[in-house]
């Protein structure tokens, strides 16, 4: 009896092992960057959350009427405190660790950059 308690126990486990636990998708404001650091200070609703973010960790924004993905010149740099992002997030180690940014409003920044150099 025990011998099969613990087969079906032992089965049970290697069946469902360890799994990954999914990534996060966070929504919030920049409040700092540190690009040398590979840091991103994020706040979401009342808090503060620091994020690493590792150098092959993809910073784009959507562009154009079809919504294009486009990397941010300067990568993790060309966020600018105050922008709206959506971060993805996986917990290492007990930190948080980015795996991609999307800058909010991208496409209103490039027009407004056209408008101006129209008006000069």
């Amino acid at each position: 009896m025990t011998r099969i308690a613990f087969s079906t126990l032992l089965g049970l486990a290697l069946t469902l092992g360890p799994r990954p636990l999914a990534a996060e998708e966070v929504k919030g404001k920049v409040k700092g960057v540190d690009a040398e650091n590979g840091t991103i200070i994020l706040t979401i609703g009342d808090a503060d959350r620091i994020f690493l973010v590792p150098g092959e960790a993809k910073v784009y924004g959507l562009v154009g009427k079809k919504g294009k993905a486009q990397d941010v010149e300067g990568g993790l740099k060309g966020v600018k405190p105050g922008t709206e992002v959506t971060l993805t997030a996986d917990a290492k180690d007990g930190k948080d660790l980015a795996s991609s940014i999307k800058v909010e409003g991208l496409a209103k920044i490039k027009k407004a950059k056209k408008k101006n150099k129209k008006a000069e």
